[in-house]
C-alpha cells in the first residue's frame, strides 16, 4: 500500500497558509499524512495550522520547532517524523493543482526509486498565473546531471521542491542539511545527484503553482542567496574530490 506524506515548513505564513493547506484538502487523491513544521512564528501561522487541524480527517500533525532554525532544520524535522512510502514538500506559499498527488503516483509505478519532479506555474501574489516552465527533454541522467550543474551555476535551479514526490528509503542515504536556513532544496539536489546518482525523472505537466511575491526570502536576500549556493556548490565539489567522484559538471 503506497502511503504519502506530505511536509509543510511554515515561518510567518499566515497570509498564504490558508490557500496552501485548501490546495491540500482539494486533492484527488488524499494524502495519507500532512505534517505542518512551524518554525517558531510570531504571526497567526500557529493558529491556522491548528484551525485545519480540525478539517483534515486523520493524519495532521503540527510540529513546532523550540527555537526558530531554519527551512533546513524544519525540513530535517518532517523527514524524520514522515511515516510514508513517498514524501513530499509543500512550501507555505505555494499551491498544488487538484491533481499533483494523483498524477505524481501515476509515474512513481512507472518509475520506482526514482525522485519525480513536475513544472511549474509561476503565480503572483494575488494568485494570478503569469507563466509556465518550459517542457524538459532528458534523454539521459547524465544528461540531466549536467544541465542541473549548468543551471546551478547560472542560479536557476529548475526542479522546484513544492513538485518533487520522493521516495522514503532516498532518506537513507541523503538528508536536509539542518544547518541551511536557505538553499537547502539547492543543496539537497546537487548532492543527490552527484554524491549519490539518485535518478531523477521529469513529469511533463505542470502541476503546482509557484508564488512570486515580495516578501519572499529570494526577493529580500538575492546577494547572500549567490553567495550561499557559491558556498553550496564548492562544498559539493569537495565532498566529490574527497570521495574521488568525477566532476563531469
Amino acid at each position: 500500500m503506497t502511503l504519502v506524506s506530505v511536509i509543510v515548513p511554515a515561518y510567518n505564513s499566515e497570509k498564504y497558509l490558508k490557500t496552501c493547506l485548501d490546495s491540500i484538502l482539494g486533492q484527488t487523491r488524499k494524502p495519507d499524512q500532512v505534517i505542518i513544521v512551524d518554525d517558531c512564528s510570531v504571526d497567526g501561522t500557529l493558529e491556522i495550522a491548528k484551525e485545519y487541524e480540525k478539517k483534515f480527517e486523520n493524519g495532521f500533525t503540527i510540529l513546532r520547532n523550540t527555537v526558530n532554525s531554519g527551512i533546513g532544520f524544519s525540513r530535517k524535522a518532517g523527514v524524520e517524523f514522515a511515516e510514508g512510502n513517498y514524501l513530499t514538500f509543500l512550501s507555505s506559499d505555494d499551491v498544488w493543482e487538484p491533481n499533483f498527488l494523483e498524477k505524481m503516483l501515476d509515474y512513481a509505478k512507472a518509475h520506482p526509486n526514482q525522485i519525480l519532479y513536475c513544472r511549474t506555474k509561476i503565480i503572483s501574489s494575488n494568485g494570478e498565473i503569469y507563466s509556465e516552465t518550459p517542457e524538459i527533454n532528458f534523454q539521459t541522467q547524465s544528461q540531466f546531471v549536467k544541465e542541473t550543474w549548468d543551471a546551478a551555476r547560472k542560479y536557476k535551479m529548475f526542479v522546484n521542491f513544492s513538485g518533487i514526490l520522493i521516495p522514503k528509503q532516498v532518506f537513507q542515504e541523503i538528508n536536509f542539511n539542518e544547518n541551511d536556513r536557505i538553499g537547502e532544496d539547492y543543496r539537497f539536489l546537487l548532492e543527490s545527484i552527484s554524491l549519490h546518482e539518485i535518478p531523477y525523472h521529469h513529469v511533463n505537466l505542470a502541476l503546482i503553482q509557484y508564488r512570486v511575491h515580495e516578501s519572499m526570502t529570494t526577493q529580500l536576500q538575492w546577494g547572500k542567496i549567490i553567495e550561499n549556493d557559491n558556498r553550496i556548490i564548492q562544498e559539493t565539489k569537495q565532498k566529490m574530490m574527497e570521495s574521488n567522484i568525477k566532476i563531469r559538471a
